[in-house]
């Protein structure tokens, strides 16, 4: 392989994390991936980050004290499911980039696969490793598929989907390939990779961009196959070398066929690390690396033991033509109200918080009516008061 490295060095406030997988997928629009990486806020747990050019530039996106247990993109332009490990088990899903998060189901699950259908997901639920579950509205509801031709005591190790809605790949913790055209209805042997090409029966597979094609990711040692004609057919793309001592990895594959993105997460053992995001567009045979250092400077813990002095209040964009994004620090539990006044003086947009615990909070709002100008954002509690300019440029 071939490698071209471009340093790209950020600096944010990071913490600890604990793990062995990262998460990494692509979104709808080319060059955009999304992704989890060390944690610029809380001790232990992700954040969650958004690149548009391929990860030579990247920012956070939300970097609330939850921990990720999985992200799959939807077919639907910035709409991401994942699940949360903390503060309790539940799947989430996202309409706006991850920026916020919305929870749908309290459960945890193993396979998870989307990205054809928009709604559509798929699932194993965690205390029945054997059946394969579909839902078509983000999660809200699921309805348990036929799965006929797959044996009820395999394991459900991991499942991608086919380019064309139906097609439903899964992969046993035997290292055995399943696949149906029925949604799951129905399901075919397509062979042992193991015993055929030695793709390790722990493998993850992915959503590949050509008919019959899937992508499967070892993590230790970490290797990538491509696997064509639905099954028939594998190649090993691209063998990282032990010297390169990942603490997390994954893989994306985009919409684009040859594209794939490998994420590799260097720690040593304190706050920070290095985040590598290689790139690909020819099945890796060369691959361009961007590199982030993520620098430590302030860690807390998911207890809120060292909380912010003050209250913060950021907004983005800014300036922005119709939706906002923004993010407060309490260091206290505080009743919180945010609103937004013209130049007049006159209240455009209201947000009644309530009382918050402690913490980091997230509010998005869209303001499609507003004309351009200059806004005035409030954020009001018992104790303080704190302003924000903003500009809306139509």
């Amino acid at each position: 392989m071939k490698f071209f490295i471009i340093p790209i060095i950020i600096m944010f406030f990071i913490s600890t994390i604990h793990g062995e997988v990262e998460f990494i997928v692509c979104g709808s629009e080319p060059g955009e991936i999304f992704f989890t990486a060390v944690h610029p806020r809380w001790s232990g747990y992700r954040g969650f980050y958004y690149s548009s050019d391929m990860g030579a530039h990247i920012e956070l996106r939300d970097s609330s004290n939850c921990d990720y247990g999985s992200l799959i993109a939807d077919a639907a332009d910035q709409t991401l499911h994942c699940v949360r490990f903390y503060p309790s088990p539940a799947e989430r899903v996202s309409f706006d980039g991850g920026f916020s998060w919305t929870e749908v189901n309290q459960v945890l699950t193993r396979a998870y696969a989307s990205g054809v259908i928009s709604g559509e997901i798929y699932r194993m639920v965690e205390n029945n490793s054997h059946i394969l579950e579909r839902s078509v509205n983000n999660g809200v509801q699921y309805t348990p598929c036929l799965g006929s031709g797959f044996p009820d005591s395999t394991f459900i190790y991991s499942a991608a989907l086919g380019v064309d809605s139906g097609e439903v790949y899964i992969w046993s913790g035997h290292g055995y390939l399943y696949y149906s055209v029925d949604y799951g209805e129905h399901f075919a042997f397509h062979g042992d990779l193991y015993a055929i090409w030695g793709i390790y029966p722990n493998s993850f597979i992915i959503n590949g961009a050509e008919p019959g094609e899937i992508y499967a990711f070892i993590y230790d040692p970490k290797v990538i196959w491509r696997i064509t004609d639905y099954g028939n057919n594998a190649e090993l793309i691209a063998d990282f070398p032990p010297v390169y001592n990942f603490w997390r990895a994954s893989i994306a594959s985009s919409a684009q066929p040859g594209e794939l993105f490998f994420l590799a997460i260097y720690w040593d053992g304190g706050p920070g690390g290095t985040i590598h995001i290689y790139h690909t567009t020819n099945y890796g045979q060369d691959w361009t690396l961007y590199e982030h250092i993520m620098q430590p400077e302030s860690v807390q813990n998911p207890n809120h033991t060292n909380l912010p002095a003050s209250i913060s209040l950021n907004v983005y964009p800014n300036p922005t033509n119709s939706t906002l994004h923004i993010s407060y620090d309490l260091p206290s539990g505080q009743t919180v109200q945010l609103k937004m006044v013209d130049i007049l003086g006159q209240v455009v947009w209201q947000h009644n918080a309530g009382f918050q615990f402690s913490g980091y909070h997230q509010v998005t709002t869209t303001q499609d009516n507003l004309s351009s100008g200059r806004y005035t954002l409030l954020l009001q509690t018992g104790t303080e008061r704190i302003t924000r300019q903003i500009a809306f440029v139509k």
